[in-house]
């Protein structure tokens, strides 16, 4: 798994509706790849190994290979 990293949430799902939409996906799939918040107040689109998909060359060069992931929401007691 790779992590293409925006600073917004809006850029990220923006640059995933756009892979969405190169591959034909109609009705109620608006997104390709799973995004999620990272600990750093940035946005990772998860992209797995060798499906790059659209991805320009500059944002291959861009994936990282890891995030840091917030802390999960413990239950209350």
């Amino acid at each position: 798994m790779k992590y293409l990293v925006f600073n917004t949430r809006e850029a990220a799902l923006q640059r995933n509706a756009q892979e969405a939409q190169l591959r034909g996906c109609l009705g109620t799939t608006l997104y390709w790849w799973i995004t999620r918040d990272t600990k750093a107040g940035k946005w990772a689109l998860c992209i797995p190994d060798n499906e790059h998909g659209s991805l320009t060359p500059s944002e291959v060069s861009e994936l990282k290979n890891s995030v840091i992931w917030p802390d999960p929401d413990l239950p209350h007691e």
